[in-house]
């Protein structure tokens, strides 16, 4: 499906494409080519109408747009009625609220410049209103310090109020993903709601319900954000294989989540955020079970081992995109990964329990709270630090030529852990 919407603004490529697949299955006898074929047309015909639309917005450029948009994390703006979604930053307007917009578009960042706007009516959506009613208490529990900006980010995606350099040195230090809400938001959310639906149920079944309930509401209620849908529907399509005692590789699950998406949504094919999201993933189950790399992790040297495994092949995954979309790559992974992905998952912690707190209207929200603004501080801190270290931005010359250069480096890997293997057996 993703090769399809890639070839979708070239028709006679696609033709060639086609042909080639049909030729490979008649001469191999081999039907995968068929399926490719068959998913490749399914691509090909999403992707129509999303570059229909780019034609569209590219004979507006630089002209004055006046129509209804309805408004989502504070930087997305859907013209109403339609999937056609543009940029913005305009903070301060509740999610799905309707508004009346007067302003320039700009082709090059896909943006729109307002110079009027008019609220027309809130939006009556429930994921919405939990939306909004969630943010209303992140700002009643944080307040508007910089640390309660970088926290929003954190919880719900709102990056819109971060300045750029903060953004800036999330790239440089190799940890965008931290700011994509993604398997590691869902997973402790899912974690925290299971354990304690278990103490009340004391059923595995009954817990784990209500937490993916909870869990699709707080997923949906975000935007919905590519990242974020592609770690629920990966975590509820692997707890149904437990539920009903069937083992399913991880790998055909990450095909599903991620065929379900673009064909839910064409446009996520172009967002770097769900790109990364989704190779990173690919990195770890490209070790674990295409070519799985056998480590004593018992021993000190083992552990050492699996975590340099774990932040470099996903780095290696992620690197074209980095290339192609922001054509600077940063190496600090190793370090920045190791000291910021766990006060993450701490302030994650914090700010939930607080948030949780205040919603019942119990004292203790103050010590969370209190503990969540010091480790966003924190975290801060550090990546100033870490963002002026050698490695941290590098320029690319040519996307295209490094993206070659990943590839190759990719099948490599391959090759040798093959050989390794025969070796072996």
């Amino acid at each position: 499906m993703g090769l399809g919407m890639l070839f979708s603004p070239y028709i006679a490529l696609f033709i060639a494409f086609l042909s080639l697949s049909l030729l490979l299955s008649t001469f191999l006898r081999n039907p995968d080519f068929l399926i490719l074929a068959l998913f490749s047309v399914i691509g090909f015909l999403r992707g129509l109408p999303l570059n229909k639309t780019q034609k569209m917005l590219a004979e507006l450029d630089n002209t004055q747009i006046n129509s209804d948009f309805r408004i989502y994390n504070e930087g997305v703006l859907r013209l109403n009625g339609t999937h056609i979604e543009l940029r913005s930053s305009m903070p301060g307007f509740k999610q799905g609220a309707l508004l009346k917009l007067k302003g320039v578009y700009k082709k090059d960042i896909n943006m729109l410049i307002p110079n009027q706007v008019e609220v027309v009516g809130e939006s009556k959506n429930l994921f919405d209103n939990i939306h909004n009613r969630f943010n209303f208490h992140l700002l009643q529990t944080f307040g508007l310090y910089e640390e309660s900006i970088l926290i929003k980010a954190l919880l719900i995606g709102d990056r819109k109020g971060l300045n750029r350099e903060t953004v800036e040195k999330f790239r440089k230090a190799g940890v965008a993903h931290l700011l994509a809400i993604s398997g590691l938001h869902i997973g402790f959310l899912f974690l925290l709601l299971s354990t304690i639906f278990m103490f009340i149920f004391r059923s595995d079944l009954i817990s784990k319900l209500l937490a993916s309930i909870l869990g699709g509401f707080y997923a949906f209620s975000l935007g919905p954000l590519a990242p974020c849908l592609r770690a629920f529907w990966f975590l509820i399509l692997l707890n149904l294989s437990h539920l009903f005692g069937r083992k399913v590789r991880a790998l055909n699950i990450w095909g599903i989540t991620f065929s379900f998406s673009i064909f839910f949504k064409p446009s996520w094919l172009r967002d770097p955020s769900f790109l990364m999201s989704y190779l990173a993933i690919l990195g770890y189950l490209f070790l674990s079970e295409v070519f799985p790399i056998k480590i004593e992790r018992k021993k000190w040297g083992g552990k050492i081992e699996s975590y340099l495994i774990s932040v470099l092949v996903p780095l290696l995954f992620t690197l074209p995109i980095q290339s192609v979309f922001f054509k600077r790559v940063s190496f600090l992974s190793i370090i920045s990964n190791f000291i910021l992905v766990p006060i993450t998952f701490l302030l994650i912690f914090e700010s939930f329990f607080a948030i949780l707190f205040h919603i019942i209207g119990l004292p203790v929200w103050i010590p969370f709270r209190n503990c969540a603004l010091f480790l966003s501080r924190f975290m801060l801190y550090t990546l100033g630090y870490l963002s002026q270290l050698p490695g941290s931005s590098l320029k690319i010359g040519s996307p295209t030529h490094f993206l070659l250069f990943s590839l190759l480096y990719i099948i490599l890997i391959a090759y040798v852990r093959i050989k390794l293997r025969q070796k072996g057996d």
